[in-house]
């Protein structure tokens, strides 16, 4: 719901919401980023995460989520 409401956001800024580690986080947006559910884009020593897989988004509005 996060990658959804924010795309562009970044391991920290993410991690920070989920109340979960960075380390947690990068590892979790590595399986999704192999999986094609999610894209990395790098600038500078920063990097954002936003969802790319059509279904999981049409999925997520389908249960009401909107983005932020």
């Amino acid at each position: 719901m996060c990658l959804h409401r924010a795309p562009g956001i970044c391991v920290g800024d993410l991690a920070a919401a989920l109340g979960r580690s960075e380390n947690a986080v990068s590892q979790a947006l590595r399986v999704l980023r192999q999986q094609g559910w999610v894209s990395s884009t790098r600038v500078g020593r920063t990097v954002s995460y936003r969802l790319e897989d059509q279904t999981v988004h049409d999925l997520l509005h389908w249960i009401g989520a909107r983005h932020g």
